[in-house]
Formats: C-alpha cells, sequence, structure tokens
C-alpha cells in the first residue's frame, strides 16, 4: 500500500504523511496531557529506577538503538533536497524546528509513561503506549491504541519510501546502481523504479526475523554507515578544500558524531 500511494504522485504521497502524522501527535500530545493530570494524583517518575548491578554496556548501547531508530527520521529531508524550494535556507530551520518538536513530544510521552506506570511495569510490558492506556483510559482504549501505532508505523513507512527512493534516484545517477533506477516519470516526475524497488526490498526484509532484530539491524548498519561518511568529510576537507559547501558542518560536531558511532559499532561486542 505504501509503494501503492507513493506511485501516485508527490501531493497525495505528503498529504497521506501529513494526516498521518497529525493522528500521531494528536494521540502523543493526549498521552502528555494524561501524563500531567496523573501527576497530580499518583506519581511513579521518581520510583527507584530498574538499573541494576548486572546491566552492561550493551544492553545500554541495545536501549539506545530503539531510541535512534525511533529519532531516526531527522535526517531524511536531506535526502530529497532537489524537490525542495530554497533548500539552503529552508532545510536547516526544518531541521532545528523539527527535531526541537519531536523530542519535546517524545520526551514528554516517555514522562507520562514513568508517571503512570510503575518500573516493573515498563520492564515488562511488550507494548508500554497498550499498558498506559489501559491504566489511564481504560480497557476499550487500550484496544484503540494498536490501531494508532499501526497509522504511525505506516506514516513511518510512507515517509521511508518517500525519501529513500530518492537515495536510489541519486545513486542511479552516479552508477552505482543501474541506470534503470535513475529514471522519472514524465508526468509525475517519480522515481518509479525507484520506489517499486524499495517494494521489493520491503517484502524481503518481513522474513528477516522480529522487529527488534531489524530496528537494531538498522541502526547498526546506520552507524557503520554514519561512520564513512563522516570520515569523508574529513577526507573532502583537504581534497576539495575549496569545493562550495551551502552546509559548512562544524569541526567539532563530526568528531563527536563519529565518537558516538564508533561506540554504538563496538560496544555491543564487548
Amino acid at each position: 500500500l505504501a509503494t501503492l500511494i507513493n506511485c501516485i504522485s508527490v501531493k497525495t504521497s505528503a498529504r497521506v504523511q501529513d494526516v498521518l502524522s497529525s493522528i500521531k501527535c494528536l494521540v502523543l500530545l493526549s498521552i502528555i496531557i494524561t501524563g500531567v493530570v496523573s501527576a497530580f494524583k499518583e506519581n511513579h517518575l521518581l520510583d527507584k529506577p530498574f538499573f541494576t548491578d548486572d546491566t552492561k554496556a550493551a544492553d545500554v548501547v541495545f536501549a539506545f538503538y530503539g531510541a535512534i531508530y525511533s529519532y531516526g527520521g531527522w535526517s531524511q529531508i536531506t535526502h530529497i533536497a532537489e524537490e525542495i524550494k530554497n533548500p539552503t535556507r529552508n532545510i536547516p530551520w526544518a531541521l532545528i524546528f523539527g527535531i526541537f518538536i519531536i523530542t519535546l513530544i517524545y520526551i514528554g510521552t516517555n514522562v507520562a509513561y514513568f508517571v503512570v506506570l510503575d518500573a516493573l511495569t515498563i520492564a515488562s510490558t511488550d507494548a508500554i503506549a497498550v499498558s498506559f492506556a489501559a491504566a489511564t483510559w481504560g480497557p476499550v482504549a487500550a484496544t484503540v491504541i494498536p490501531i494508532c501505532v499501526a497509522i504511525s508505523c505506516f506514516g513511518t513507512l510512507c515517509a521511508g519510501y518517500f525519501s529513500s527512493a530518492r537515495v536510489m534516484l541519486a545513486a542511479g545517477r552516479q552508477g552505482h546502481l543501474p541506470l534503470i533506477f535513475s529514471f522519472i516519470t514524465a508526468e509525475t516526475s517519480l522515481p518509479l523504479t525507484s520506489i517499486l524497488l524499495r517494494g521489493c526490498l520491503a517484502v524481503c526484509y518481513t522474513f528477516v526475523g522480529s522487529v527488534e532484530a531489524l530496528i537494531v539491524g538498522a541502526v547498526f548498519l546506520a552507524s557503520l554507515a554514519g561512520v564513512f561518511v563522516v570520515l569523508t568529510l574529513f577526507v573532502l576537507r583537504f581534497t576539495m578544500e575549496d569545493a562550495p559547501r551551502p552546509y559548512r558542518v562544524p569541526t567539532v560536531l563530526a568528531v563527536i558524531k563519529l565518537v558516538v558511532l564508533v561506540a554504538l559499532i563496538v560496544l555491543p561486542f564487548l
């Protein structure tokens, strides 16, 4: 379905993403408001944390993997820079405000979970949003939450199709993929072949294993690729010193990024 939506037109895909993202934000804001109200009744936020002496660095890193995957969409806008008006101005502002707003919403949502649910419940539940809804809104709402989660996941999937297809399009233009993936449709300017390739890959991924395995694999590979991206940045600073750079990444941020990425790759094996 996500493949079909992205094959229709850019506007159709964008509208679907807008609607689904709005639903997601409304649900999350409802959770945050409920958490604020519940804080005046029973607050588990200051309960004893469930870290133990047996917690290993790898366990912490794997926990970070889930968080990184949740925030992972922040960089997708750079993949569609070609289709953005005045990208030099609009992309930085979109990144700044987008990351800021999403961070507030996500942190607020997690704080609400910790306010309502005790540490043992959070550590043992497979669906924390369902447990939250059952504890606050009742069993009927708890049955609706999985639908909301599915809507959120589908919206993320559509956005992923939208951006990753443009990466494949660029790879086709540069000769890293067969030339056919550099084609766009005459009427809608869609990278149709790249979108279809993305759909085929998505079908293949469903046979890999659990969602957890997919998340760990995706973040690990993304971190590994990120290391090479940052190293390439340093190389180009010396080999193409005078090249025009619409965006110049501060060196200190690049170094911090590199250190974090290396830690995410190495620590799980220690």
